[in-house]
């Protein structure tokens, strides 16, 4: 009697199949698992005879199709992540750091996954331009990051559940160091505006202040009210510092001009950072 049905394996089934897609599983590794089914039991379901006589990668998928639900579950990418550690920590070299890279940056589904994990998946998918050439580094922090799935395996299917309340754990921790960091970050940076604006506020305003004082010291001098204009006057220094307020009026209006063509410019130059083309590669066939 059958005891064993399809349905049993939601996830591990939705795992087989886009693992052959990804290249992280094997289809031997699935026949095999067939094979244990079919052993243990005395009528095995009809599905595991055929995922066991399937002949290829297409066959087994065709077959995966037909009984999986799509949950939308985490626990599948999460799976993955934790595959791609084990080839990457294995001795025997079996994935490299670059490709372990480009595999965690497209498992990056920012519907399902948090965003702790999406915003440190999305660095490892554009690794070339963060990191550069530097593998080494890279490699640490892919290690680092995915450290936190190595406890899942195909072999532990039913701890699944387990082990995921325990990662959420983890990234739930990992979430709010990160959120304490942001906030010391833009307190900082709201520092930094503060003073910088104090600083701007300083350069215009004293110019402004000067020219306003040699306006009313033109003024005064105008209207025959004694002031020390005319003893500037007299030694045919009005004329400079008219001269000087004629040029700290025009040296400010260029100021502000340039200021206003880069803000003209800046919607420009964000549209076509915003168009830049995609650099995701398709998957593996």
């Amino acid at each position: 009697m059958s005891l064993t049905k399809p349905d049993d394996f939601p996830l591990l089934l939705e795992v087989f199949r886009d693992g052959l897609v990804l290249g992280l599983i094997s289809k031997d590794e699935i026949i095999t698992w067939a094979d244990n089914i079919i052993n243990s039991e005395t009528e095995p379901d009809y599905f595991f005879i055929e995922l066991s006589l399937a002949k290829s990668v297409n066959e087994i998928c065709e077959l995966l199709d037909s009984h999986i639900a799509r949950l939308g579950s985490p626990v599948t990418s999460r799976v993955f992540l934790g595959l791609i550690y084990q080839k990457l920590v294995d001795d025997s070299n079996t994935m490299a750091v670059e490709q372990a890279a480009v595999l965690t940056g497209r498992l990056n589904d920012r519907e399902i996954l948090s965003g702790f994990e999406s915003g440190r998946m999305w660095a490892f998918d554009d690794y070339e331009i963060l990191c550069l050439p530097d593998t080494c580094q890279l490699q640490v922090e892919i290690i680092n990051f995915l450290s936190m799935y190595k406890e899942f395996s195909l072999n532990n299917y039913d701890q699944w559940p387990t082990i995921n309340s325990r990662v959420e754990e983890v990234i739930k921790a990992e979430q709010e160091k990160l959120d304490l960091h942001y906030a010391a970050y833009y307190k900082a940076q709201k520092k930094t505006r503060v003073k910088r604006k104090l600083k701007r506020y300083a350069l215009f305003g004293i110019p402004v202040l000067i020219v306003l004082g040699i306006i009313l010291a033109n003024l005064k001098m105008m209207q025959g009210e004694p002031s020390w204009s005319k003893t500037l006057l007299d030694h045919e220094g009005l004329f400079y510092l008219d001269f000087f307020a004629g040029y700290l009026i025009l040296r400010l209006g260029y100021g502000l001009w340039i200021k206003k063509r880069r803000w003209r410019k800046w919607p420009r130059m964000e549209l076509r950072v915003r168009s830049r083309p995609s650099r995701k590669k398709g998957l593996p066939n």
